[in-house]
């Protein structure tokens, strides 16, 4: 690396991608946590009480034990709403391990993700795997995706008069 800083060494577009992925991770959570207060019965600010310090994975599993208890009569919603929550799941995972590295220079004309931990049973271990713009690219696009999804879920239920939510088309509504 003879000029410029690590951003410009790993790439424009690998940089775009990790901010994406940024961006649309923290969309996803906000989601989440939006339709959580939904489902308990409260205010909306009570409900931003409870849910602002949990981790994103207590977030899914409080999200997901809500929505199987208060949306009983549509197995069909939870069944997706499961869903969803898997694979928003799987790519935290995928998040944490790109925007907890540190990126370097590969043998190859590439760039790596640096990656130390350490365990009881494995001890230290290091993880640097070569990492492509395209890799990136799509854990972006499966976060965008997976909001998108759940938005649609979200207002399923609330056609359904099972949740009610203020949207840009009108008020919040649902069955008395």
């Amino acid at each position: 690396m003879s000029s410029g800083d690590l951003a410009t060494f790993i790439g424009d577009d690998r940089v775009f991608q990790l901010g994406r992925i940024t961006v649309n991770f923290q969309h996803c959570e906000s989601i989440f946590a939006f339709l959580t207060w939904n489902l308990i019965p409260t205010d909306d600010e009570t409900g931003a009480a409870i849910t602002a310090q949990l981790p994103f994975s207590k977030l899914l599993t409080l999200f997901q034990s809500l929505a199987a208890r208060r949306l009983t009569s549509r197995l069909d919603l939870i069944a997706q709403f499961e869903e969803l929550v898997a694979r928003a799941s799987a790519l935290e995972q995928e998040r944490n391990a790109l925007v907890h590295s540190a990126w370097g220079a590969s043998e190859t004309p590439g760039v790596r993700r640096i990656k130390i931990t350490v365990s009881r049973k494995s001890g230290v271990r290091l993880d640097s795997p070569e990492v492509g713009s395209d890799e990136i690219r799509r854990i972006a696009d499966d976060l965008g995706q997976a909001s998108r999804e759940l938005l649609e879920i979200a207002l399923a239920a609330r056609t359904d008069g099972l949740m009610s939510f203020k949207t840009s088309d009108g008020p919040a509504s649902a069955a008395p």
